[in-house]
């Protein structure tokens, strides 16, 4: 997940997601390379012949690639947007049907047939109501769990992908009010799901280590 503002001045120095992380190796090396070349004048007196239109020929392509990343990246970008837009609302919508159509014990169930044959027997009917209510309950409760777990999955995702698994503590903030969040909707039993499913742990620093 690469989080950025389009807006921002700063966006085409951003590491993860940018141009920035693919020119630094390929940088290094000409850098090596001018160096070794204003080296071998200085000290050998040698004039090496560098054209102007080579230059600007290679600016150019840098500038390319340049936007042709920069392009990649804001695709990305919104297509993410889109695809989170639509997990949430698609669980919207299944929570809205299931409620809507979820009658239990309403007057439109176990009603007087043509010939009045079947009658509503009123325990029943409460019984119904009951169970309606309890599902509906449910349905909320787990789909929006639902929603939460999508959401630090995410964040375990991006420090998977950015710092080889590291959570940094906002990061962690993030991630632990949404367990608590979880936590107070799910049972002990569905909770211990998410906890055996769910791996933070947290590395003990030595005083006495050398700084390694």
């Amino acid at each position: 997940m690469i989080r950025y503002s389009r807006n921002s001045a700063w966006v085409i120095f951003y590491w993860w997601g940018g141009i920035v992380r693919s020119l630094v190796r390929p940088s290094g090396v000409y850098l090596v390379y001018l160096i070794a070349c204003y080296y071998m004048e200085s000290r050998f007196d040698l004039v090496l012949g560098v054209e102007r239109s080579s230059i600007n020929t290679l600016g150019g392509f840098v500038m390319f690639l340049l936007v042709f990343r920069m392009n990649q990246c804001m695709l990305r970008h919104v297509h993410g947007n889109s695809l989170s837009a639509s997990v949430f609302s698609d669980l919207e919508f299944m929570v809205q049907a299931f409620c809507t159509h979820m009658k239990g014990g309403g007057q439109m169930m176990l009603d007087f047939d043509s010939e009045g044959d079947h009658q509503r027997d009123p325990k029943q009917l409460r019984r119904h109501a009951e169970i309606a209510i309890v599902a509906k309950i449910n349905c909320v409760r787990l789909t929006i769990c639902l929603a939460l777990a999508f959401v630090a999955h995410c964040w375990l995702l991006e420090a998977a992908a950015a710092s080889h698994g590291e959570i940094e503590e906002d990061m962690l903030s993030q991630v632990v009010f949404l367990c608590m969040r979880m936590q107070g909707l799910l049972f002990p039993e569905e909770m211990n799901l998410i906890d055996e499913a769910l791996s933070i742990t947290k590395d003990r620093i030595d005083k006495g280590a050398s700084g390694l």
